[in-house]
């Protein structure tokens, strides 16, 4: 996301998409937190995770005329992570609710990050040879990586009761700090190239891999003391 409001907009297009990429860039960013230290599932969830939702792709829709008036490929691919992730965390639940059938916006969505891998590696090999290089050729394995992970789910739904938990969150995680990769990109000038593009993922994955370790060992302990036997005498005792 882009954050300067001081750049320059030639255009009444870039101008509107510039507005609210900055505005609803700031909302996601402040009700993301919020969903993350609420109850799991409550109502307060849901309005922040909605809200993050929406905000998220209006964001990204705004960065692509940003991205190709600033004739940036690399925030357009940072774009289509973030929208992939966001979009994929939030089917998640209605796939849940129809037996994890993917629908047409499933396959659609798995299939162009795909493909946006491919012009990823397209884009590396007709770059300048600098960092930025580096940069397309890990978007183009992350976007392979992405759509591999969703198509197999497609084919092969998953069969822990739980695990489509695990998806939406680490999904959702995935795109907060997609974000916050774009911030430091753009804002954060003074870095070198790899450390702007990659300390959000460095200090945020391991993150992300500790908090869903503690949510297993947490659903794990609720289902050994549900499977503990009641006998007869703590019936009728209780």
């Amino acid at each position: 996301m882009i954050f300067n409001m001081n750049m320059t907009a030639s255009n009444p297009v870039e101008q509107w998409a510039l507005r609210l990429h900055v505005v609803l860039g700031l909302v996601a960013l402040l009700v993301a937190p919020a969903a993350m230290v609420v109850t799991k599932g409550g109502w307060w969830h849901r309005l922040w995770g909605r809200i993050f939702v929406g905000s998220m792709f209006v964001v990204l829709a705004a960065a692509v005329p940003l991205s190709y008036f600033a004739n940036d490929p690399f925030l357009f691919c940072m774009s289509i992570v973030v929208s992939y992730l966001t979009l994929s965390g939030y089917r998640i639940h209605v796939r849940k609710r129809r037996n994890y059938r993917a629908a047409v916006i499933d396959w659609a969505g798995a299939l162009g990050a795909a493909a946006a891998g491919v012009v990823a590696v397209r884009v590396a090999i007709r770059g300048d040879g600098s960092d930025r290089g580096v940069v397309m050729v890990v978007f183009a394995a992350l976007f392979w990586l992405l759509a591999w992970t969703d198509i197999r789910g497609f084919i092969r739904p998953p069969q822990e009761k739980r695990e489509w938990w695990f998806f939406h969150m680490s999904r959702m995680l995935g795109a907060y700090l997609g974000a916050l990769t774009a911030i430091s990109v753009v804002q954060m000038e003074w870095l070198p190239t790899l450390v702007r593009w990659f300390w959000p993922t460095a200090l945020g994955v391991p993150g992300i891999m500790l908090w869903m370790r503690y949510y297993r060992h947490k659903f794990a302990r609720a289902e050994r003391r549900s499977a503990i036997p009641i006998t007869p005498r703590q019936i009728a005792s209780g």
